[in-house]
């Protein structure tokens, strides 16, 4: 998923379908983004959600040791 900058998620006027098309993204994520204004009165991006460890972390000075 692309970054948007605050003000670019500020901006605009028009119906919801319009905007979402005007932007480029889904009508779902344009009414979470306006959901999470209007309980918030924020729409910076939430912090990334983790997902899995990296696989390198046991190899990781080996790999460093080889790369030197």
């Amino acid at each position: 998923m692309r970054l948007y900058a605050s003000d670019f998620r500020l901006r605009g006027e028009g119906s919801q379908p319009d905007l979402a098309r005007l932007f480029g993204v889904s009508l779902s994520f344009l009414q979470a983004l306006l959901q999470r204004y209007c309980h918030t009165g924020s729409v910076a991006p939430k912090p990334h959600g983790g997902g899995s460890p990296g696989k390198i972390g046991p190899y990781l000075k080996v790999v460093q040791q080889l790369h030197q």
